[in-house]
């Protein structure tokens, strides 16, 4: 009855202490010195089986939980952007919305990155036997599922390998980002796959196909317990290997989603996840229609916090959406308390029970980089 009149809220000791009197009551004193115990398990039961009561809040309340990302200052459709060297402001838009978007790569980067991508694809198609013309990122007839080397949602299978990939990994713009992010210089960096999304304006079925669901990287609940026990759960990234708005497909976020986490599990049933899991949010949560889209300019990187509701738009456009997926942390000798799960990356896959993909590696990132 407490929880119910009190939805959202911690139950105090006091409410315990009744219930663990009505116990006795009920049993004429019997029940012995076990009734606490008793009550503290019945309510463990309930928030396992019923779930606690939801807080019901009005829009306006909402929003204020939500804050908007700010728009790029131009108001082109794009938002504020950051220069590697503005550490403030990317530690600030961290703090407060749990993204920012930096500019890493040049225009001629980007170009030297997506010739590469798709040297590696059809390196790949050739390795594992695909027959057919080679995917060609201009030509939307080389795009149906069967001439690519896999035919999972991101249509490759393996970590990007190609040598391209592995000098934006050392790039030093990202480098520097990650460095003032963690106040740290020896870092590591993961190794993780190219992002692929065709553009669906006449297939509207891809555009289903490889839309990501908004879901967390970790579990909310390990999120929470990770925070309350001083660990870092550290940050994912992405960078827009082509210009991603509304119409191409773009991520997706909640913004200022991990100041409310320790609140949204104390109002949720709560499911046993594995560290290594992710966690899909439920199509109704009240929190999803908050999510905001993060259009970004060719060459720019969102960083957001792994405790950070995110997911993409699917495309209703003739262009393909390319990214590659970097994320970098303190190595182990730092003797930073940030949490680094195995397979925690962008790549797991909720249509796929939370498991990932690829197994993917690390290799270090020295602070000599330039």
């Amino acid at each position: 009855m407490w929880m119910q009149q009190h939805a959202g809220q911690q139950v105090p000791e006091e409410v315990f202490r009744l219930c663990e009197q009505a116990v006795r009551s009920l049993n004429n004193g019997s029940f012995g010195p076990d009734s606490a115990a008793f009550v503290h398990w019945v309510h463990v039961e309930l928030l396992r089986t019923e779930g606690p009561p939801q807080k019901h809040r009005s829009e306006d309340e909402w929003r204020a939980l939500f804050p908007r990302y700010p728009s790029s200052s131009t108001d082109d459709g794009y938002l504020l952007c950051f220069e590697p060297s503005n550490v403030d402001g990317i530690r600030e838009a961290l703090q407060k919305f749990g993204l920012c978007v930096v500019r890493v790569l040049t225009e001629s980067q980007c170009e030297e990155t997506v010739t590469g991508m798709f040297e590696e694809v059809n390196a790949l198609r050739a390795y594992y036997g695909v027959v057919g013309p080679p995917v060609d990122p201009h030509n939307a007839a080389t795009w149906q599922i069967e001439n690519w080397p896999s035919k999972n949602r991101y249509l490759v299978k393996d970590c990007a390998l190609h040598k391209q990939a592995f000098a934006n990994r050392c790039n030093g713009c990202i480098y520097e980002v990650f460095a003032a992010i963690f106040r740290e210089r020896r870092l590591h960096v993961s190794v993780d796959n190219w992002g692929i999304a065709r553009g669906a304006r006449d297939k509207p079925d891809w555009a289903v196909f490889e839309a990501s669901l908004p879901h967390w990287d970790v579990s909310p609940w390990r999120f929470v317990e990770d925070v309350q026990q001083g660990l870092d759960p550290g940050y994912q990234g992405l960078v827009a290997l082509t210009d991603q708005n509304l119409e191409t497909g773009c991520h997706l976020t909640l913004p200022g989603c991990t100041h409310f986490m320790k609140q949204w599990c104390a109002e949720r049933r709560q499911d046993w996840v594995g560290a290594n899991q992710s966690f899909k949010a439920a199509e109704d949560d009240p929190v999803v229609p908050y999510m905001q889209p993060v259009p970004l300019r060719r060459g720019e990187m969102v960083i957001w916090s792994c405790g950070q509701l995110h997911g993409s738009i699917g495309s209703s456009s003739q262009d393909m959406r390319l990214v590659q997926y970097i994320r970098m942390y303190p190595a182990p000798e730092a003797g930073c308390k940030v949490g680094v799960s195995k397979n925690a990356c962008s790549q797991s896959d909720p249509k796929n029970n939370g498991k990932n993909n690829n197994n993917n590696v690390t290799i270090s990132c020295f602070s000599y980089i330039k």
